[in-house]
């Protein structure tokens, strides 16, 4: 639904007026009552009653509300823009009436929040910053209310735009733990924070706090949380460390699965067969990103030094940045000098005879880590700097020795051979089940865009096989654990089903008495209303289901006495009656396994109401996501609880699978003997009374009407386009892998039901981004569909899913792989910016590859040659303030002392923190800086017992808790 503002504000504002006159309550929700004075007096005044299937308008359409009941007991009225006016009766549409009452109590909600200054946020609205927020709240009627700290009030309705809605909550979730951890001592780094490495002491685990969350401290007791909002670089920094202290965790996992261990398939940390100095010949040899790095700034380099790059040509500035980025890891040489008095005037350079390195610590207090994090992200998404790479990484890739052998583990690992094809699904639900999900989102990331690297096909098909997969195996778990699955989608899908069954018992053929089908259908309006107590009537269901699916289908009529106890004494003929009726037709055991089942696909989008706005079209695409859950390569490996519910529970039958899609359901279709035989092993232990006919495959026909009917007046549920991908692509790349296109073992599938079938799986796909996280959040994670997306739409986050899906992008899972080059948590992100990208990660070893263009010219013209590249990376923003005296400090303090006088570790301007102090306040003398030594604040030697020398590594057991600023939360 798309709103402008003038809209919903007229229709706000038309909603609350009194009718012609009339005057408004003295409360806000009165200004919503209609004019009914002549409704009850028998004059309708162009009210019309509403139909037993009519549907309700779109929210921005309403003119007006009344409040329920003024009219008359559980009834509701309202007028549209169109002048049209509807009373809705409960009994005589419930899903209407209870619609349109959350409508009123929205609109109450909106126009209670404008009345207290409140502007209300419309489609086009950006959810807030976690740094501009200083109050926020969750009122009734799905408002969520915040101040920013510039003093503007903003309310999002969940009604009017539930994305922004949930996106608002998300981050007040987010701000209600910083805000609890305060107490830990911790506080919440700004936007501008970039500590130096070798000041980070110790640092907590990936997301304990909750998503986008994580914990460090300095050396120097300081106590911080890092949001991945306010500062990413940062965030992705500690990040890679934490992700470095479980390596060893992660390892041991992937050898008790029987996998080969990660660095040997990581193909852009493989070794070439060219050396890192070619005139060494026991030199390294280079991995294959080193050698295409090294390849790339070569040619850069050659091309400032004869002209054709220009200086500020993105080119030289990406040779200078990574120059900066390798000083920050491994050092810099300097030649020390000082400036003294000419004999005839002037100054007179005396220098020292070579350079001595500057470590890294020191460039770290040179070089604006932020701002060079920043600009590498900016150059590595140059078209020019991308296509360059690309070319140089592929000449590397023929540098691998066994290449085809290479690209022969990748594929078993991830397809799998002879059959057993579940252990790397297994390794990473593994990683899953031990809080290890960064670790498992990195590994499929870095194993898919090897294979992709090597054979853009079949990298596409592991992909696309392993997404299927993974969906089947979190579908698994949810039916297999209803604990899991929350309340809410429960009970939607409870409800939906219930729906579905009251329609069909009232079809003909079926030959039930009048009256049991007249029972039936009060005891589900009374449940659907909510009149009676809905958790007790599934979990009373869901154990007769069970007891009748390991009882061939039915139990004892008595059996169903022990179940009354659920509900209330008035209400249990009327359950018994349900209950009885779905046992008399043997169709019992298939009622739990639907409300699992339908549950859990709920439960995987996120809401299950985000599949579809009325009953029918969600059961719909969830019946269709069986079939794609079916023709998944696990399903029956990793599809144990999915089976069962099918299987024995007969839920194929009654929702009419194995004539929808016979190819998988049908007898000869790809599971129908394996169901047969699962529902064989049930053997009925209460004789089921001669029906003349088979109840459940009657009861399928009138299922498969039902939604055959609702199919053709709808459209096919596919995504809505996003950038450079739209539903029918993504649609395709699903039906490609149902007919077996990518691997041949998926059944033939009539092309126009493979379509439908798409896509419902695309639908389901698309809605995944707010999901359980489970394996398939972490595998589409890998894909994009959560991390590193800069934009705030969701369905752009899901763009790099569904181009691996529909293989649109050629390169969209490969791409994720170049991060390869930038550290292990880069290979989780996205791949939106370009085929390269950085995003804030180091870059791993670029210091060893930069090296080998290090000047070492020296004298004279070496130190002018130093002191313009400090120049140029000043030019280029990536140098900080006060620069310029540091480098003249460590020049002059080499040369007068005969060295660099600091520990390794250990910063120069920290460790003679005093003399640098008296340096930065004391002007120069006659042209020479020396007056600004002061050998008494001077500390000497270098020793690694000089104090701040000590162990700077990070900690085997992180910080517990977290901090915040203090934000309140009302």
């Amino acid at each position: 639904m798309t709103v402008t503002a003038a809209q919903q504000t007229t229709a706000r504002q038309d909603a609350v007026q009194p009718p012609p006159g009339g005057q408004p309550g003295p409360d806000a929700t009165a200004r919503f009552t209609l004019a009914v004075q002549k409704a009850k007096s028998g004059d309708s005044g162009g009210y019309v009653p509403a139909k037993a299937d009519a549907t309700p308008p779109a929210f921005h359409d309403y003119k007006a509300i009344g409040r329920p009941g003024e009219v008359g007991p559980d009834t509701i009225r309202y007028e549209t823009r169109d002048g049209t006016k509807v009373i809705v009766a409960k009994a005589t549409n419930p899903d209407l009436f209870d619609h349109v009452s959350q409508d009123f109590k929205a609109l109450s909600a909106i126009n209670k929040s404008e009345g207290q200054g409140y502007a209300i946020a419309n489609d086009d609205a950006k959810p807030p910053g976690l740094n501009d927020i200083k109050l926020f709240s969750t009122e009734d009627g799905g408002i969520f209310r915040y101040e920013t700290t510039d003093g503007k009030k903003v309310a999002i309705s969940q009604t009017l735009t539930p994305e922004l809605f949930d996106k608002a909550k998300a981050l007040g979730d987010t701000w209600g733990r910083i805000h609890k951890s305060e107490a830990n001592g911790y506080t919440l780094a700004g936007a501008e924070d970039y500590p130096k490495d070798a000041d980070i002491a110790r640092w907590g685990w990936p997301d304990e706090l909750g998503p986008g969350l994580i914990q460090f401290e300095t050396k120097n007791g300081g106590k911080f949380v890092v949001s991945q909002d306010i500062n990413k670089p940062l965030y992705d920094r500690i990040m890679a460390k934490a992700e470095g202290t479980q390596q060893g965790q992660v390892d041991d996992i992937r050898k008790a699965h029987g996998l080969p261990p990660a660095g040997d398939l990581d193909v852009l940390g493989l070794k070439t067969d060219v050396k890192s100095d070619p005139d060494k010949s026991d030199s390294e040899p280079l991995t294959v990103s080193g050698l295409a790095t090294k390849s790339l700034i070569e040619q850069y380099r050659k091309g400032v030094d004869d002209g054709s790059i220009a200086k500020d040509d993105p080119r030289a500035k990406l040779v200078r940045a990574l120059e900066a980025k390798a000083a920050t890891q491994s050092g810099r040489g300097i030649i020390g000098y000082e400036e003294g008095q000419g004999a005839f005037g002037g100054t007179w350079r005396n220098s020292d005879d070579k350079q001595t390195q500057l470590t890294a610590a020191d460039l770290q207090d040179i070089i604006d880590g932020g701002d060079l994090d920043a600009s590498l992200t900016k150059l590595f998404s140059d078209e020019t700097i991308a296509k360059d790479y690309q070319a140089k990484l592929t000449d590397a890739l023929g540098h691998i020795p066994d290449r085809a052998g290479l690209t022969q583990k990748l594929e078993t690992l991830l397809n799998g051979k002879d059959g057993d094809d579940t252990s790397y699904i297994d390794y990473i639900q593994d990683l899953k089940g031990k809080g290890l999900d960064h670790a498992a989102q990195a590994d499929i990331a870095t194993m898919i865009q090897s294979l992709t690297l090597l054979d853009p096909e079949k990298g596409k098909a592991a992909a696309q096989r392993l997404q299927a997969d993974s969906l089947t195996a979190d579908l698994n778990q949810l039916v297999g654990d209803p604990s899991k699955v929350s309340d809410e989608n429960k009970l939607q899908a409870t409800k939906d089903l219930f729906g579905l069954l009251k329609g069909v018992l009232k079809a003909e053929g079926l030959d039930l008495p009048r009256r049991t089908i007249e029972t039936i259908e009060k005891f589900v309006e009374e449940f659907v209303n909510g009149n009676v107590d809905q958790k007790k009537v599934i979990e009373a269901v869901q154990g007769a289901a069970k007891e009748a699916a390991e009882n061939g289908g039915r139990i004892p009529a008595a059996s169903l006495d022990k179940y009354k106890a659920y509900v209330p004494l008035k209400d249990q003929a009327g359950f018994l009656g349900f209950l009885g009726g779905l046992n008399e037709k043997g169709v019992l055991g298939s009622v739990g396994g639907g409300i699992s089942l339908f549950s859990g696909i709920y439960q995987l989008v996120g809401k299950g109401g985000k599949l579809g706005d009325d009953p029918l079209e969600r059961l719909s695409i969830a019946k269709d996501f069986i079939s794609f859950a079916g023709a998944s390569s696990h399903f029956i490996k990793t599809g144990d609880a999915i089976f069962s519910a099918l299987g024995k529970g007969g839920l194929v039958d009654m929702l009419g699978l194995t004539k929808s899609v016979p190819e998988i359901w049908g007898s000869q279709g790809l599971w129908g003997k394996k169901l047969e035989e699962a529902k064989a092993s049930v053997a009925p232990k209460v004789p089921a009374p001669d029906l003349g006919s088979n109840f459940a495959a009657t009861m399928g026909d009138e299922i498969d009407k039902i939604f055959t009917k609702y199919d053709a007046g709808h459209p096919k549920p596919t995504p809505d386009t996003v950038a450079g991908l739209n539903g029918d692509d993504a649609t395709k790349g699903v039906t490609d892998l149902l007919n077996g296109q990518i691997k041949g073992d998926a059944p033939k599938i009539d092309p126009g039901r493979a379509a439908k079938i798409a896509g419902s799986a695309v639908k389901v796909i698309g809605a995944l981004s707010d999901g359980v996280g489970g394996v398939a959040d972490i595998v589409l994670g890998a894909f994009t569909i959560k991390s590193g997306v800069q934009s705030g739409s969701e369905l752009q986050k899901a763009q790099g899913a569904l181009q691996v899906i529909s293989g649109v992008a050629g390169g969209a899972a490969g791409a994720i792989g170049i991060a390869g080059l930038f550290g292990p948590v880069a290979a989780g992100l996205s791949a939106a910016a370009g085929p390269l990208f950085l995003v804030g990660i180091a870059l791993a070893g670029i210091g060893a590859i930069i090296g080998f263009f290090v000047d070492h010219e020296k004298k004279q013209k070496a130190t002018d040659k130093e002191g313009q590249w400090y120049k140029d990376l000043a030019a280029d923003g990536l140098l900080q303030d006060d620069w310029g005296d540091k480098v003249e400090y460590a020049r002059y303090s080499i040369h007068h002392y005969g060295g660099r006088d600091a520990p390794a570790d250990q910063s120069l301007y920290d460790y003679q923190s005093a003399e640098w102090q008296h340096f930065k306040d004391t002007p120069q003398k006659d042209g020479s800086s020396s007056n600004r030594l002061d050998p008494k604040l001077h500390e000497g030697g270098s020793s690694s017992d000089k104090p701040g020398d000590e162990d700077k590594g990070g900690s085997d057991r992180p910080p517990r808790g977290g901090g915040g600023p203090g934000a309140k939360v009302i």
